[in-house]
């Protein structure tokens, strides 16, 4: 369970590098925008990096064995998702108390920071550094975590956040996810960005 909180929490506000947007900073205002935008997507990477960390703490073996008293149900266990199975199944009570959200809202966000931590770090370190930002990210989660081969998974963020790098203009979650099938079968854009290597292995 939570064992305590102390000290300042201020080190995780140390400004960030000033990489600029692929459109440009703007003036004034709006350019508070943006960096607060920056911001919100660096500290909602540092988030997940954080929940991963903490799930890396409460490892499902040091839980009560299936049938004894106290334990969770075989069907609810078998109903987590698979990257929760080596997690505690106190981990989302006790994400659910510090967050002072619903335990689903806990399981939810315990399942997308392991994603995202053992699935797609090159995604995570962009959305830290500004490039992506928290909407772009459900089409990676649905898209581009399932891939099996960590190789080709691998290769589909770098091809994805190079695409999304050269773009110089605004990158929309829907743009995203046309270049998401662009790389990997499943959907179908009306109009997806040129043929990638990557696709063509995919689709071998």
């Amino acid at each position: 369970m939570i064992e305590y909180v102390t000290g300042s929490s201020t080190a995780v506000l140390d400004p960030p590098a000033a990489t600029p947007p692929g459109v440009g900073w703007a003036s004034g205002p709006l350019g508070e925008v943006q960096a607060a935008s920056r911001e919100i997507s660096r500290q909602t990477a540092r988030r997940y990096r954080a929940i991963a960390a903490f799930a890396a703490t409460r490892p499902a073996s040091a839980d009560r064995a299936q049938g004894e008293p106290g334990a969770m149900s075989a069907e609810r266990w078998a109903a987590r998702a698979a990257v929760l199975r080596p997690v505690s199944e106190w981990a989302t009570p006790e994400l659910a108390i510090a967050l002072d959200v619903s335990s689903q809202r806990a399981e939810d966000e315990l399942e997308r920071a392991l994603l995202l931590d053992q699935r797609l770090p090159l995604v995570l370190d962009a959305l830290e550094a500004g490039v992506l930002h928290p909407g772009h990210l459900w089409c990676l989660l649905e898209h581009v975590a399932p891939i099996a081969d960590d190789a080709l998974r691998t290769r589909v963020q770098n091809e994805l956040l190079d695409w999304m790098g050269a773009r110089h203009r605004v990158t929309t979650p829907p743009n995203s996810a046309t270049g998401c099938a662009a790389w990997w079968p499943g959907t179908t854009p009306a109009t997806p960005p040129a043929t990638s290597p990557t696709r063509s292995a995919a689709a071998a």
